[in-house]
């Protein structure tokens, strides 16, 4: 296994990777982090791009909400799989190109911790020795419920770096 140390909005997390071969992508390869979803990081979202649904930042109408309290944004929780694909595995250099099959779940609610998990589901060589990777993708909360999951693609660098 696989470890590498990530920093983020003032937490550290770690992303461990189970891989069948030091230097090569296969079916079956995995890499996952857990994350804690803290009331800064959602304020800090909610300023940065303008979602000041209230659902989101106060308690009173989130308590009044079908939630019955305050959730994260979706894109929130759903960015943390482009900070696993991009700093741990496939790691730097990953491009994004997809996104399928993509279902929220459950809601994820200030102070939960999510495993971010991705697992290699179908891999193709390029000719410039790049990859193209799809990926089954689900974020669980600490109970173990899927909060959201589908399918990733992505085009990954030639070699699996850290």
């Amino acid at each position: 296994m696989k470890t590498v140390e990530l920093n983020y909005g003032g937490q550290t997390t770690h992303i461990e990777m189970q891989l069948q071969a030091p230097d090569a992508y296969s079916v079956g390869d995995r890499a996952q982090m857990k994350v804690v979803i803290s009331d800064i990081l959602v304020r800090e979202y909610a300023d940065q791009y303008g979602d000041r649904n209230p659902i989101h930042l106060d308690e009173n109408a989130a308590k009044a909400s079908i939630f019955g309290a305050r959730i994260a944004h979706g894109m929130l929780s759903f960015n943390f799989f482009s900070t696993l694909l991009g700093a741990g595995f496939p790691g730097p250099g990953t491009i994004f190109t997809g996104v399928s099959e993509w279902k929220f779940s459950a809601p994820v609610l200030i102070g939960d911790e999510l495993s971010i998990q991705v697992t290699v589901a179908a891999e193709r060589r390029k000719g410039n020795g790049s990859y193209d990777l799809t990926f089954d993708a689900a974020a669980l909360n600490a109970k173990g419920k899927p909060v959201m999951s589908g399918k990733l693609n992505v085009i990954a660098p030639k070699k699996i770096s850290n």
